[in-house]
């Protein structure tokens, strides 16, 4: 004969497992949820919920996030007043001489909704920390790389700049895409 104690504890994981206790969470029609179930779910299960749905969780035995899929715009200029910093921020690169030359980068990009668990586990769970740690350096890393193969000529020559920067989009889409963020241009 089992004990009292062993009887009420069974009763609390049935209530438990039986949706007792649980909170709505809901994505906007510009968001999807990721849901990680960490126990009494027979291992952990994720599930990734699509914009504009509402499911109930119980907050003990599940983490929930949500991310913004709307299309993104990381400014990085030398006017403060049209970038997103308040001082100057335009990429600064050399030429192939060792001249410094900046350049104003506007880059637009947004959440792969297909890809909201790999972004969560791997790159973060903020747009804004999303934008400031990974988007933000990746995107000028990269951009600097191409820009640096010029010479100052050809770096106003606009066919010339032109061709660098289409194969650094090329390669930040690839390299962006790796981690489910999508870049437009």
């Amino acid at each position: 004969m089992k004990s009292l104690y062993q009887l009420g504890l069974v009763g609390l994981a049935a209530l438990a497992a039986s949706g007792a206790g649980c909170v709505p969470r809901s994505t906007e029609s510009n968001e999807v949820g990721v849901n990680y179930c960490k126990f009494w779910c027979g291992g952990e299960k994720v599930e990734t919920v699509a914009p504009g749905q509402t499911i109930f969780l119980a907050p003990m035995k599940n983490d929930w996030y949500t991310l913004s899929v709307d299309m993104q715009t990381s400014y990085m200029s030398l006017n403060k007043e049209s970038g997103d910093r308040t001082e100057r921020d335009d990429l600064i690169f050399k030429t192939e001489e060792g001249n410094d030359i900046g350049q104003d980068i506007v880059l637009t990009w947004k959440v792969d909704p297909t890809k909201a668990q790999k972004v969560v586990e791997e790159v973060g769970t903020d747009i804004g920390d999303i934008r400031e740690k990974y988007v933000r350096p990746l995107a000028r890393s990269i951009v600097r790389d191409y820009l640096n193969r010029l010479t100052s000529s050809e770096f106003y020559e606009s066919q010339r700049r032109f061709e660098e920067t289409e194969k650094a989009t090329e390669e930040l889409k690839t390299k962006f895409a790796e981690y489910g963020i999508l870049v437009d241009k």
